[in-house]
């Protein structure tokens, strides 16, 4: 062991042995500076307490030689160097060789001519208590061992603050930092309160982004919310809350300033008042989506690292890309790289976590009151994005399972009615073929007799009478046995536009002679498309029928094709439209069931056998009602 190393090894053991003795602390200090002052040859060695509410610094033990005497707060002579190393917790050495540069020469009012000084700050697990001097009158250098010996010593003097009454500071921290996480968790509890009112999705991340920037709350200026779409593999946009311009925010501020309502309830107050529509702001979030592949983009890094982010403009020099979404719809980093003298800006990203990992990122800034955003700020909203994720995956998991169970019930209902109509369509089947036999022999019979009967014998009359009955029953019976017997199917391309034009050519003396007006809007540059020819004429017919039917005293009748395209697939349309007076409302979801009719008169099979041929062939049949005006099909087969 060198000389150097056994002469800082006996320094250092007095020192422990002072700092654990039973002495005083007066008598503890006076003791430390009096080995340090022999040891190291000063001029001046004096200890000075860091009192933290007032800023400032007393003096509690000092060894110095004649003519020299320590300041009794350290702040004339030294001027600004003792808060520049309160500040930092580094140690400050003027060497004699070593000019200090300017804004040093300011710190130091009374200092002439050479001199060296040395200012060790007195810490431990990052306490602050105070500062070590150590001054010469004349020029002399720190060495870095001497240097690195200081710090030890800095640190092993901490003991008798840390065990003198300066303890109570520590007391107030530990009081003030337990405090602080009760006040934490209050907040999280009430969030979490009004997050548990509501499974909507709209209403859950507004109840977010409000708890984050409301002044009860975390009181961020605004606040962005996107979510990783791996569908598209992209950051979407959802929603933001924040005002438009520092005048809004003001206003905002003083409106909520001296209300006493639980944060829970006004979270879930406000959030069941929110408007869809949002602000510019939410607008403009909305817009924004950012390829996952990015990576130069601190949202995505903030996804993929999976870690927060704390920017501050000024200090981190940030320069926003010419490509960046966020920065084009939001106007966050409030310029370009190709731009100079930029305003201030503090922003923070926040990884959103579900059960599995990340699932999006909150952007928050202090746009307007720039106030810093500090890592206590940081961590809250950290554990609160832990628990607002949950809420998000939660409410979406809500939404699959509610519309996997009503897509269930539809289905059921479906299933339901299938074997109604199956048992229907069975025991109707039955029936028609027992009466149709009968009926035939009377229809034949009785045209026979027609026919050999005189004109003008009244029995005539009833001959036709029964004829004109009986056509209507086989009429009723051959609608009942189309609508029980599942024909097949046989495709050929066929032109929607002829089937349309030879079925209104087969309806026109019906239509002329109540008075029926018929209007044709035909598109000739649609696509023969596969059907059935014989079932698709069916449907035109018995929608026409309809038509015809609900217009007793005359009307309009209107027919028009047309292509569209839904959902990427190519159909053609056929709207079949006319001035009946419509449907009325309350009976307007039966019209495609079997056996209801509001005529009267006939079977009510018309529309139930149109939408099982349409569903046939792969299609859609919609009705549009204006109860008072009329009623227009739609149908939609497609190409």
């Amino acid at each position: 062991m060198n000389s150097f190393v056994q002469r800082e090894c006996e320094i250092l053991g007095k020192i422990i042995r002072v700092s654990y003795s039973t002495l005083e602390f007066d008598a503890c200090l006076s003791r430390i500076v009096g080995i340090l002052a022999e040891a190291f040859s000063t001029d001046l060695c004096a200890l000075y307490a860091f009192h933290e509410d007032s800023n400032s610094f007393t003096l509690t033990a000092s060894s110095y030689r004649d003519g020299i005497e320590a300041d009794s707060s350290g702040s004339s002579r030294w001027g600004g160097l003792m808060g520049k190393v309160a500040r930092s917790h580094r140690a400050l050495f003027l060497a004699g060789d070593d000019q200090p540069d300017s804004n040093l020469k300011g710190m130091m009012k009374e200092l002439t001519g050479p001199f060296s000084l040395a200012l060790i700050p007195i810490a431990d697990d990052g306490f602050f208590y105070g500062i070590l001097l150590l001054y010469y009158c004349q020029p002399r250098r720190f060495e870095d061992e001497e240097r690195e010996f200081l710090l030890i010593v800095g640190r092993e003097i901490s003991g008798p603050f840390r065990s003198s009454q300066f303890a109570r500071i520590d007391a107030t921290r530990l009081a003030e930092e337990k405090d602080r996480q009760a006040n934490q968790l209050s907040l999280l509890y009430e969030i979490n309160n009004a997050l548990l009112s509501t499974m909507k999705f709209e209403q859950i991340l507004h109840i977010i982004l409000t708890a984050i920037t409301i002044g009860d709350g975390m009181g961020f200026n605004r606040a962005m919310l996107f979510l990783s779409d791996e569908r598209r593999n992209c950051l979407t946009g959802m929603m933001g809350v924040g005002p438009d311009n520092a005048e809004e925010a003001g206003n905002i501020w003083k409106k909520f300033e001296g209300k006493r309502d639980k944060l829970s309830e006004m979270l879930s107050s406000l959030s069941h008042n929110y408007s869809p529509k949002g602000t510019n702001l939410d607008e403009r979030v909305r817009r924004v989506s950012i390829p996952l592949e990015k990576e130069g983009c601190i949202l995505v890094r903030t996804v993929r690292e999976q870690k927060p982010f704390n920017v501050d403009y000024g200090r981190d020099g940030l320069t926003c890309r010419e490509d960046c979404e966020l920065n084009k719809e939001i106007n966050c980093i409030l310029g370009s790289e190709s731009k100079v003298d930029l305003v201030s800006y503090r922003f923070a990203t926040v990884p959103l976590w579900g059960r599995e990992g990340t699932i999006g990122v909150i952007v928050v800034d202090n746009l307007y009151n720039q106030r810093p955003i500090t890592e206590d700020d940081i961590q809250l909203l950290t554990m609160f994005t832990r628990q607002a994720g949950l809420a998000i995956e939660n409410c979406i998991l809500y939404k699959y399972l509610t519309d996997a169970h009503l897509e269930l019930k539809a289905t059921q209902e479906t299933l339901l009615q299938s074997e109604k109509l199956a048992a229907l369509g069975e025991m109707a089947a039955s029936v028609a073929h027992e009466i149709k036999n009968p009926l035939v022999s009377i229809g034949g019979f009785t045209r026979r007799l027609y026919k050999k009967l005189d004109n003008g014998l009244y029995e005539k009359g009833y001959a036709e009478v029964i004829i004109k009955e009986v056509n209507r029953l086989e009429g009723i019976l051959n609608d009942i046995l189309s609508f029980s017997n599942a024909s097949k199917v046989v495709f050929e391309k066929f032109d929607l536009n002829r089937i349309i034009e030879e079925t209104l050519i087969g309806m026109e003396d019906e239509l002329k002679s109540q008075g029926i007006e018929v209007e044709q809007s035909l598109d000739s540059n649609l696509p023969e498309i596969p059907c059935d020819y014989r079932q698709i004429k069916q449907v035109f017919i018995n929608l026409c029928s309809n038509s015809r039917d609900a217009m007793a005293g005359g009307g309009r009748l209107t027919v028009k094709s047309f292509p569209l395209s839904q959902e990427g697939r190519d159909y053609i349309g056929i709207e079949i439209g006319d001035t009946g007076g419509g449907i009325p409302f309350e009976v307007l979801h039966n019209i495609f069931n079997p056996f209801f009719t509001t005529k009267g008169w006939g079977t009510g099979l018309g529309l139930a056998i149109c939408h099982r041929i349409v569903d046939g062939h792969r299609g859609v049949i919609e009705v549009d009602n204006d109860p008072g005006r009329g009623v227009t099909f739609i149908v939609k087969l497609p190409v």
